[in-house]
């Protein structure tokens, strides 16, 4: 694959997380936490480095969901 396997393994962590923030509404510390990440800062620069944008500005990019759930 070209990277090394810590580098899969956090890459598939923030897939997951941005799963998550386009699916749920779960708290962002709660998204970090299931997804492996020690600590909400490590989430977000994580997810910044290989999202380009923080978590919360991912959420906000998304469009709102159909069924209701997202106001």
């Amino acid at each position: 694959l070209g990277i090394t396997p810590a580098d899969f393994v956090r890459r598939e962590r923030v897939r997951e997380a941005a799963e998550l923030l386009r699916q749920s509404r779960l708290p962002l510390q709660e998204i970090g936490r299931r997804t492996g990440f020690a600590s909400a800062s490590h989430f977000a620069q994580t997810f910044r480095r290989y999202v380009g944008s923080t978590p919360s500005a991912y959420r906000k990019e998304q469009p709102a969901r159909r069924s209701g759930t997202w106001r």
